[in-house]
């Protein structure tokens, strides 16, 4: 199934960069989304910059059939390799989403670009539900939590550079 989420920061890409890949950040993003605990790292490699963040969540509000495979917490691991900057400030960065012990991942691209005075943010990716028969439906319930994970990344972030 395919992800597209789209968001703009108020601010210039090498801003939006520095916040992204400061470990605080990563660990507000995950402690806002209610993770109940987290631990973020940020690895620079060369020109590739690479983040990691893994953060248990609570399985509440999840479809009773996904729960009942999860449990009550599912441990969630976000894996970002980030490219060297262009010339016009844009990076692009390899995305990997994976729920511990699930047949349930998602690999897609993050890119931010400059937009007039703000900076564009966009998530696409392909999620699969790798169970058979059910992996659609499955796929169809996670979508919309992978979507409002990253609606919360944007809005903490809009928070973070507002200061």
């Amino acid at each position: 199934m395919k992800i597209s989420v789209d968001w703009t920061y108020t601010a210039a890409p090498d801003e939006v960069w520095a916040m992204t890949s400061s470990t605080e950040f990563q660990d507000r993003k995950c402690a806002d989304a209610g993770a109940q605990s987290y631990d973020s790292s940020v690895t620079a490699d060369g020109d590739r910059t690479v983040i990691v963040t893994t953060r248990e969540m609570a399985t509440e509000g999840v479809p009773d059939a996904l729960r009942s495979l999860a449990g009550r917490t599912v441990t969630i691991t976000e894996t970002q390799t980030w490219g060297p900057a262009a010339a016009d400030g844009s990076r692009e960065a390899e995305v990997r989403v994976e729920a511990k012990g699930q047949p349930v991942s998602m690999n897609g691209k993050v890119r931010m670009a400059p937009a007039a005075d703000s900076t564009a943010v966009s998530l696409t990716g392909d999620l699969k539900a790798r169970v058979p028969l059910v992996g659609g439906r499955i796929e169809k319930a996670v979508a919309p939590v992978i979507e409002a994970a990253a609606r919360s990344e944007a809005e903490v972030g809009e928070e973070w550079l507002a200061g």
